[in-house]
């Protein structure tokens, strides 16, 4: 506010601020003034950084900020760590996302000290090994999210691992899960989704919607 008309802002309000007097201006001639935050703490500021609401407060609104998102202060929200934290809460907790019904519907959950703080999670995913080009895996399909259950595995280590539960559960469908996965299919869920969810390899899934029959396939009587 070193150009211009002088505007007086003793008694005004910004944000969190209240004008209280006007102070000796700074080296480069701009006009500072004495502010009360709400929090009782008192600052000194330039007037245009008032007047722009680059200043809002004696700076406890970002330090409240930044206990309720522990990634701020760390830059840390637009990387893809932060991105697979956010990811994992969703597909457990939030009942819309697109994969909720193989983790949250099925009970699947993350461990407290993950689920309530981000930089607990990136301290673990660092110490353990964790790249941009590795994804989370659980070792245990059955178990949660947390520290003893997790590991971090490529992209193709994840696939043949998916691969080989579904040998592995290859035959084990009953014609009670059969008539679900028709139902589901007619009801316009993914094959693909699905074979994850029985865990069975795509084909028998695809067998399945086109009326074939599959290796292994075991009768109605096994339940």
């Amino acid at each position: 506010m070193s150009q211009g008309k002088f505007i007086n802002l003793v008694g005004q309000r910004f944000s969190q601020l209240t004008v209280l007097e006007k102070v000796a201006s700074d080296a480069k001639r701009n006009t500072r003034w004495l502010c009360r935050c709400d929090c009782g703490n008192e600052i000194i500021t330039v007037g245009n950084r008032l007047m722009s609401n680059h200043t809002k407060s004696c700076g406890c609104l970002r330090k409240k900020y930044e206990e309720h998102n522990p990634s701020y202060s760390h830059g840390l929200s637009s990387k893809r760590i932060y991105k697979i934290w956010m990811n994992m809460k969703h597909r457990c907790y939030n009942p819309k996302a697109k994969c909720y019904h193989r983790y949250g519907k099925k009970g699947i959950c993350i461990c407290d000290i993950w689920l309530n703080d981000f930089t607990a999670f990136y301290s673990w995913a660092l110490t353990n090994g964790y790249t941009d080009k590795l994804t989370i895996d659980r070792i245990d399909k059955n178990k949660n999210y947390e520290p003893e259950n997790c590991q971090w595995i490529t992209k193709s280590e994840n696939s043949k691992k998916d691969i080989i539960g579904e040998k592995c559960h290859f035959a084990k469908l009953t014609q009670k899960q059969v008539e679900e996965i028709k139902e589901r299919i007619r009801s316009g869920e993914k094959c693909v989704l699905l074979a994850k969810d029985y865990r069975v390899a795509t084909v028998t899934v695809y067998s399945i919607k086109y009326g074939k029959r599959w290796k292994n396939e075991i009768n109605s009587t096994n339940r």
